[in-house]
């Protein structure tokens, strides 16, 4: 499940990180923002959407295992 959100994330950073060279038609949501601040948004969707696909759910369990 985490890895769909990762996609999503990642796609959706680059989206973003394109609409800040350039306009993209119909993306009416996301027009009138500053450009350091869309690099910004979608560098972080795009990291965020990294780390989500590489989660493994067995760091969860050892950490979980280390507190016990």
């Amino acid at each position: 499940m985490l890895k769909i959100f990762g996609a999503i994330f990642f796609i959706l950073g680059i989206s973003i990180i394109f609409n800040a060279f350039q306009g993209i038609t119909g993306f009416a949501v996301y027009e009138n923002v500053d450009l350091n601040i869309g690099v910004v948004i979608g560098v972080w969707f795009v990291f965020t959407g990294i780390l989500l696909f590489v989660y493994r759910k067995e760091l969860g369990k050892l950490n979980n295992d280390k507190k016990k």
